[in-house]
């Protein structure tokens, strides 16, 4: 049986992969309390918001013990949700050590994600079949890929070298458009609305939209206003970069 300490600390891990990794807040919650509850504890309680983690436990003499967590980068990896919250089940299940669970999360922690090679042709897929799906013709679905292929190379550099993601953002914007934008003088497009709308489409932030929303629902106020102000600059971001490429070169 784990001690407060350390049942705390493991749900903590716990919480903070998934939030790094775009889960919703009262997922997060539900999956640190769930872990805390395999413990003799008279209290177990988290307050999770988009930056940052707060658990609170109390053991059976009323002595309290809690720890917090900033939270700086984040990304989206639906796997490692998958991996965590199915990890909090199968904690309750099991008699795992405190040694275990730590290192089932570290793995889950360090487990590479598609490969810089995969991601750019998956985004370029996306676009084309996007520019496709808001009326463009075929050569502009094949311009779009192009396009996405190229502008998500570059957001993996940029990525990579830990800048903000806002930065990356209008950076990205003003890639896709300055592309769109050769590919049509280039006779290789005909319709560049089509070709840009489609090709934003790697970047539009669909996940922080839906978990804002999701977790207004929740009825956790705070996160759903965060995380919808943060899908709203990043389409501000992403739209000032393709204004400023478009108001340059065009």
């Amino acid at each position: 049986m784990m001690s407060p300490k350390e049942l705390i600390e493991v749900a903590l891990l716990a919480g903070e992969i998934m939030l790094k990794n775009g889960a919703e807040t009262y997922r997060v919650e539900d999956t640190m309390v769930r872990i805390c509850s395999k413990g003799n504890l008279k209290f177990a309680e988290s307050f999770v918001i988009p930056t940052g983690i707060v658990a609170t436990v109390a053991d059976e003499e009323n002595n309290f013990l809690t720890i917090s967590k900033r939270i700086k980068n984040r990304t989206i990896d639906l796997n490692k949700i998958s991996l965590v919250n199915q990890f909090s089940r199968d904690f309750q299940k099991h008699e795992y050590s405190y040694a275990q669970s730590v290192k089932i999360l570290n793995d889950i922690q360090n487990r590479k994600g598609y490969s810089n090679m995969v991601t750019p042709i998956a985004a370029a897929l996306v676009c084309c079949f996007s520019t496709i799906l808001f009326g463009g013709e075929i050569v502009d679905a094949l311009s779009a890929f192009f396009v996405g292929l190229f502008t998500q190379a570059i957001l993996n550099i940029l990525n990579s070298r830990k800048l903000s993601y806002f930065i990356s953002y209008i950076i990205g914007g003003f890639t896709t458009a300055t592309l769109a934008l050769i590919t049509v003088n280039f006779h290789l497009g005909i319709n560049l609305d089509k070709i840009i709308i489609g090709s934003v489409m790697i970047m539009t932030p669909g996940v922080a939209i839906t978990n804002a929303i999701r977790d207004t629902i929740a009825g956790d106020l705070l996160s759903g206003v965060a995380r919808g102000v943060e899908a709203f600059l990043i389409a501000i971001f992403i739209a000032a970069g393709a204004g400023i490429a478009l108001s340059i070169l065009k």
